[in-house]
């Protein structure tokens, strides 16, 4: 159940430091973005893939992640709170995200090559 841990990040983060109304439009954003990298970048670490592989898997979540859920969907949740043009709010966020992909997929791919020996060797040793 990828998806429980941006829905339970989001809700947790909105009742532990409340800044503003709470819109469970934003949430059920959290909860795609976390299925979507949880479906697509998860690693079996008693099976091997090929690196190649895992980086195609990390750039098409990205992009799904970023470019429908994060541009499209929390657009339109801006637009609807904001009232504010669709088309402003999407020209903003697709530049925003365009930044973001790049450092996102180089920090995501770093952060798994230094945490998988850890994983493999303390989570998955007894079976």
């Amino acid at each position: 159940m990828p998806f429980l841990s941006g829905l339970f990040g989001d809700l947790i983060g909105a009742l532990a430091m409340p800044f503003g109304p709470y819109f469970p439009g934003f949430t059920v954003s959290m909860a795609l973005i976390g299925l979507i990298y949880g479906l697509l970048i998860y690693r079996n670490p008693n099976k091997e893939i090929k690196e190649w592989k895992f980086i195609l898997k990390l750039i098409v979540s990205n992009i799904l992640a970023l470019g429908l859920i994060s541009v499209l969907l929390n657009g339109l949740w801006l637009y609807v709170l904001m009232n504010q043009a669709y088309v402003v709010i999407l020209a903003a966020r697709i530049s925003e995200q365009l930044i973001m992909m790049p450092i996102l997929i180089i920090l995501i791919y770093a952060l798994e090559r230094a945490v998988r020996p850890f994983i493999k060797k303390y989570l998955y040793e007894f079976e």
